[in-house]
């Protein structure tokens, strides 16, 4: 059968495109949906950050024999923060060229252990009766706590490495903590640490 050229335009006209799903934009709008989500789970931690207090658990003065009897109750997850006593009536700035000179004598560089950050420094003007030295994650906070203690210069994990210093010891030191027992450790320890770092500038560490 013949068609004419004006039957043939007509039903071009009315030729309907078949419908195309693009996968990828499924899959975007997805990801938004789970980005939205995270976003305010985030918004919740920054909240629950701003509210949390430390909680004082052990104290000591750096010598040689330490009692860690307290750190069978540190057997958990959380935050840990570890300070230095000192003296409210001294000047901060003095106080921190000496103690800058004592913490990075030749003999601790290149030990895996923590330096003094410039950024977190300055954010102080004052001592307290304690002042913040350092802050971490752990799911043991025992375990790493006598590792800040105990480990030696030589050994390839960062901590502070008190024993090793012995131009500190008597010195007294405090570890506080907050508790926190969650099972997306991974998702949601790194954003507090962050934030309470951020709050409370320890001076030693590598952020």
């Amino acid at each position: 059968m013949r068609i004419d050229r004006k039957t043939a335009r007509s039903r071009q006209l009315h030729i309907v495109p078949s419908v195309v799903h693009n996968p990828n934009r499924i899959e975007m709008d997805r990801f938004k949906h789970v980005d939205d989500k995270l976003t305010e789970q985030l918004n919740a931690i920054i909240d629950l950050a701003s509210d949390l207090s430390f909680e004082a658990k052990l104290t000591f003065e750096l010598n040689e024999t330490i009692d860690y009897t307290l750190l069978g109750n540190l057997n958990f997850s959380g935050i840990y923060l570890i300070e230095i006593k000192t003296d409210p009536q001294r000047n901060y700035k003095e106080w921190l060229t000496e103690f800058k000179n004592e913490w990075e004598k030749e003999e601790f560089k290149k030990s895996f252990v923590p330096n003094l950050k410039v950024k977190r420094t300055i954010k102080h003007n004052q001592l307290d009766s304690w002042f913040p030295l350092y802050l971490g994650k752990s799911k043991a906070i025992s375990k790493r706590i006598k590792e800040h203690i105990d480990l030696s210069l030589t050994q390839p994990t960062t901590s502070l490495k008190l024993k090793a210093r012995k131009n500190l010891y008597g010195c007294e030191f405090r570890v506080s903590v907050v508790r926190v027992n969650v099972s997306n450790y991974d998702l949601i320890m790194p954003q507090l640490e962050t934030l309470l770092r951020n709050r409370i500038n320890p001076i030693l560490g590598r952020q």
